[in-house]
């Protein structure tokens, strides 16, 4: 893996320099936005700097210069055959207090490296996966909800509890008992004619690969439901984020999926 660090203006600074006293580091006083490189192109570039740039206004922070960003990631990209771009804002520095906010200028890191095996450069995973339910909850933070904002203190939590099941990922609820995501992706499940994903207006996180689907125009429901609602009843369920893609889900603890329509729906979706 590599890393560069600029400022707001997109020059190039020591990242040895810069690190110790950013914001995101001390305080989890950033965001941050991971893409997919195939062949050297960035997927879904736009989306990721829209996301970044609705981070940046929601948090407050101080503009940049999001045109020589791009410039910078898609020079980056054509380094990579099968990878990944990382672009993480941090407000800036700050020897001291979380105040004068105003008055810092971002910092941008950007990281990148070459993705391996079970990594693949279609939009559908071939291989599906099985998941468990957690019971690590995530807390209500309107503010915040659908923000990628580097205080993933909830999801090492809830990947702590992962790593004492057989499972890859697992299911997570608020603390309304609503399914939210798992520690890794975001959700969509079938049940009597529709396809559904939460609602994400009080926590959890809006992916890029989430929001390719919703503006497709796939007629996929946004609603609160229970994760015992959506364990006992979903008929399917496909996981997904940017560098996965999109994967079918198997099973649900003991529970088994209709694969087969969930890896129809993924070929719609691939061919739309």
């Amino acid at each position: 893996m590599s890393f560069l660090c600029f400022d707001h203006k997109l020059n190039e600074l020591s990242i040895d320099k810069e690190f110790q006293y950013q914001r995101s580091f001390l305080y989890g006083d950033g965001h941050f936005s991971t893409a997919k490189v195939i062949d050297g192109e960035i997927q879904y570039l736009t989306s990721h700097i829209a996301r970044l740039q609705n981070a940046n206004d929601k948090l407050k922070f101080s503009q940049v210069d999001w045109l020589k960003l791009e410039t910078i990631l898609k020079q980056t990209a054509k380094r990579l055959t099968l990878g990944f771009i990382k672009i993480h804002f941090s407000r800036g520095q700050s020897l001291r207090g979380y105040g004068q906010c105003a008055q810092i200028k971002t910092t941008v890191f950007v990281s990148f490296g070459e993705l391996t095996s079970p990594f693949v450069k279609t939009l559908s995973h071939p291989n599906t996966i099985k998941l468990t339910q957690l019971t690590t909850q995530l807390g209500l933070q309107p503010l915040l909800a659908g923000l990628k904002h580097c205080n993933r203190l909830e999801q090492v939590l809830a990947s702590a509890e992962l790593e004492h099941t057989e499972f890859p990922d697992g299911l997570i609820a608020d603390i309304q008992g609503n399914v939210i995501e798992t520690t890794k992706a975001n959700i969509i499940w079938y049940h009597q004619g529709a396809w559904y994903t939460p609602s994400l207006i009080n926590s959890g996180v809006r992916g890029v690969m989430l929001e390719q689907l919703l503006d497709q125009k796939l007629n996929i429901i946004q609603a609160d439901t229970s994760m015992a609602f959506v364990s006992q009843q979903a008929e399917a369920m496909i996981v997904c984020n940017c560098l996965i893609g999109l994967q079918a889900v198997s099973s649900i603890d003991d529970r088994m999926l209709d694969v087969e329509l969930s890896q129809k729906f993924m070929k719609e979706v691939s061919s739309a």
